[in-house]
C-alpha cells in the first residue's frame, strides 16, 4: 500500500487505540466479531462466512484494531489501493476476494471526476459488539482517512448494502456519495458503490 497505518494510533473515548496486521492467534476471535457485525447480511440471504474466507481475506488487506494497553482486538478493516476501472457505465474495483462491479448513476460525470486521481479501497469494517455504538466505528474511520488523505490519495471507494438504508446514512454523514448500484458478488443482495473525497 501507498499509505500506511500499521503502527498508527489514535484516541477514542480516553482510550488509545492502535492498528496492525492480523495474528494468526487472532482469527477465530475476529471471524466471530465479523460475522457478528455483518448478521445483516445474514438476514438478506448471504449467511456466515467461513473463518477459512475470512483468514483469506484479513491475511492480505486485513487490519486489526486493538486497545494499545491490553492488546485485545475490538474491531477490523481493509484497506488497500484501489485501481478503480471504468468500462463504458460500469465501474470494477478490486479486493482480495473478488472484484466489485456496480452501474455508475452519472458514468460520463464519474469517469471525468475519477481521470488521473488515485483511490484507496475500504471494506469490512467491524467492531467488538460490546463496544457497539460508541461511535468507535467513526473514530476508525475518521483516523484512516485523515491518514489515506495525508498519503495524498484522492478519495475512498467502498461498497456497502442498499437495503441496510441506515448503513448508507451513517457513510453519507461521513460525507460519502453514492456512485453506482450492484450487487452483491455471488447473491442477489443489492449494494450501493459509494466515494469519499479527501
Amino acid at each position: 500500500m501507498l499509505f500506511n497505518l500499521v503502527g498508527t494510533q489514535f484516541v477514542h473515548n480516553d482510550q488509545t487505540y492502535e492498528i496492525r496486521k492480523p495474528h494468526k492467534e487472532d482469527l477465530p476471535l475476529l471471524a466471530n466479531m465479523i460475522n457478528t457485525a455483518y448478521a445483516m447480511w445474514n438476514h438478506l440471504g448471504r449467511g456466515e462466512q467461513s473463518q477459512e474466507t475470512i483468514e483469506s481475506f484479513l491475511m492480505q488487506d486485513g487490519l486489526v484494531v486493538h486497545q494499545a494497553k491490553t492488546g485485545k482486538p475490538c474491531g477490523t478493516l481493509c484497506m488497500r489501493d484501489a485501481a478503480p476501472e471504468i468500462k463504458g457505465n460500469k465501474i470494477f474495483i478490486h479486493r482480495a476476494e473478488r472484484i466489485d462491479e456496480a452501474t455508475l448513476l452519472e458514468p460520463e460525470k464519474t469517469a471525468l471526476s475519477f481521470q488521473g486521481k488515485k483511490f484507496a479501497g475500504f471494506y469490512g469494517l467491524s467492531v467488538d459488539p460490546s463496544l457497539a455504538r460508541s461511535g468507535l466505528g467513526l473514530s476508525i474511520l475518521t483516523h484512516c482517512f485523515y491518514k489515506i488523505q495525508s498519503a495524498g490519495f484522492d478519495g475512498v471507494l467502498l461498497e456497502t448494502g442498499k437495503d441496510t438504508g441506515w448503513l448508507v446514512a451513517w457513510y453519507e454523514r461521513l460525507g460519502c456519495k453514492m456512485i453506482g448500484e450492484g450487487l452483491l458478488h455471488g447473491t442477489d443482495i443489492r449494494t450501493v458503490m459509494m466515494v469519499k473525497w479527501c
